[in-house]
């Protein structure tokens, strides 16, 4: 196995062996469907993140890595394991030809104290779905991203890719859940709808557009079955 790039805490490691059933799943990433994976903290209190295929088997899709005051690309062959704890900052470089397969499993939970940037009220639910109904429906916003995300990604994926219905008024208390699902599932606060506006505001390059898309991504593979649509 890859060494922790961390000193693992005691707590989180015996959290890890003694807490509930762990949660296995495979991830895939493609140039069209999850082309990258931002930086986030894991909501387990470790994790087992396995590769299944040499990195020289596709181009870009590299692990990365905060510590030491650096980021860190993980370069990884078929098997190796890279074991971390909750706390550590990681995500995926862009994909940019081929598919990447990974086994994640996530053992224990971490700390249940929620940071401010990550909390939800009923009311800002309300004001997170609709600011995404709002960055999904407005025109101009639309063709900055057409312009922006890969060609080769399918028509649904360089617009909307959430199911109409959600983004009506009467399914924002849903809609709401769900994207509070996924700013804590990842600890990515830069994924909430108002935080992707205000950067479209000063970015006209567009780069806000992939964090729409991840968010978009993350609600439609990722969600929990409770607040699924």
């Amino acid at each position: 196995p890859t060494p922790h790039p961390e000193d693992a805490d005691s707590a989180a490691v015996e959290s890890a062996l003694t807490d509930d059933a762990p949660q296995i799943f495979v991830r895939r990433y493609t140039p069209a469907e999850r082309p990258w994976n931002p930086f986030h903290i894991d909501g387990s209190a470790m994790t087992v993140n396995c590769a299944l295929g040499d990195d020289t088997s596709f181009s870009g899709g590299k692990l990365l890595a905060c510590f030491d005051h650096k980021v860190r690309r993980l370069d990884r062959s078929e098997g190796d394991a890279t074991v971390h704890a909750s706390t550590l900052l990681h995500g995926v470089s862009q994909l940019r030809h081929g598919r990447r397969y990974s086994l994640i499993i996530f053992l224990g939970s971490r700390a249940t104290v929620v940071p401010p940037e990550l909390q939800f009220t009923p009311a800002s639910r309300l004001a997170e779905a609709e600011m995404l109904a709002f960055l999904c429906n407005d025109a101009t916003l639309c063709a900055v991203c057409r312009t922006v995300l890969p060609r080769n990604a399918d028509a649904s994926s360089r617009g909307s890719m959430l199911d109409p219905a959600l983004l009506r008024p009467e399914a924002a208390a849903t809609l709401g859940r769900l994207i509070e699902s996924v700013v804590q599932r990842y600890g990515a606060p830069q994924l909430r709808p108002t935080a992707i506006e205000l950067r479209s505001r000063n970015d006209a390059k567009g780069g806000w557009c992939w964090s729409l898309r991840a968010l978009q991504s993350y609600m439609t593979l990722d969600a929990p079955s409770d607040v699924a649509p």
